[in-house]
């Protein structure tokens, strides 16, 4: 697929970054590299809308509860479903904090509740806490809210998949649908964009393999591990419909392309959303750069226009 031009204002973007020469993430203490990714929410990101409203409490997690954040549109569509979202950030970076914003405009769009969930991070807690935790909050929801539907964006977005492999190989409930935002779901680097986009795009693949190393391959994981690699399993029948939100210059964007082809081929309702000319993260960036500010304005929208389908 021939990538359409970036975005002007993401060159720009792009640009600022290279010239203050900043470092990869895999040179920084994790405490430093927590604390930056923060700070790009607050230099770069929106500011967060009116008529939502935002609730911290504890949820079940895979070793004890866990902090969670739930969010209500003052103007619910219909009855949507719980919305269960897994943050992104390298399965190390992000937390409840750097996600709010987006998580405001995500639950304004839906329409209805979307629960933000902190889920144990890498290195301190590496595969499969995350997922664990992700598998205890979706219990959770199912048992006090019923019908849930799950996403996530980037890391969130893998354990959004791999949760949804793991339900059905267990044979225990679905969620209703599956959203996933520039999702990592293959540790074999397999896809063109891998290449295509490996440096200069924000997101780099020194970078990937490096969350990669510190969430699961350094702790002896398989890369063909399908709750690592969603994209490894035998078969994606039986999954949940899907919506999957792409950015077309991200190293990642293949990943987003080949689970809705899959899915697809083997009988489940998905639909690709592709904003060609954004990079990855833009969820971050929609303060400074207007097409991913439209971009997150129309993600709930999106994802409730395919719930119930």
């Amino acid at each position: 697929m021939t990538d359409a031009p970036l975005d002007p204002a993401a060159r720009a973007f792009l640009d600022r970054i290279a010239s203050g020469n900043r470092p990869p993430t895999s040179a920084l203490p994790i405490d430093e590299a927590r604390r930056q990714f923060a700070q790009l929410q607050k230099r770069a990101g929106s500011a967060p809308p009116s008529g939502v409203t935002a609730e911290d409490l504890t949820v079940p997690g895979g070793d004890g509860p866990r902090p969670a954040r739930l969010f209500r549109p003052e103007t619910a569509t219909g009855d949507r479903p719980l919305l269960l979202w897994l943050h992104g950030g390298g399965w190390m970076l992000g937390d409840l904090d750097t996600h709010d914003t987006p998580c405001r405009w995500l639950a304004k769009g839906y329409g209805g509740p979307v629960l933000s969930l902190d889920y144990r991070r890498a290195p301190e807690d590496p595969f499969p806490a995350a997922l664990h935790d992700a598998e205890a909050a979706y219990a959770w929801a199912r048992q006090t809210q019923g019908a849930v539907a799950v996403g996530g964006d980037s890391a969130g977005g893998n354990l959004t998949a791999a949760l949804c492999l793991l339900l059905r190989d267990h044979k225990r409930p679905q969620p209703v649908h599956q959203a996933l935002v520039y999702p990592s779901l293959d540790a074999t680097l397999a896809g063109d964009s891998h290449r295509t986009h490996a440096e200069g795009r924000f997101l780099e693949q020194a970078d990937v393999l490096f969350f990669l190393e510190q969430y699961a391959t350094g702790h002896g994981v398989s890369v063909l591990d399908p709750l690592l690699s969603p994209l490894q399993a035998d078969t994606l029948a039986g999954l949940p419909p899907a919506t999957v939100v792409i950015a077309g210059h991200d190293p990642l964007a293949d990943d987003g392309r080949r689970w809705v082809a899959r899915l697809t081929t083997e009988g489940v309702a998905a639909r690709l959303v592709e904003h060609p000319g954004l990079i990855h993260g833009f969820l971050h960036m929609a303060g400074l750069i207007p097409a991913a500010d439209a971009a997150l304005r129309a993600l709930g929208e999106e994802i409730g226009r395919d719930v119930g389908r």
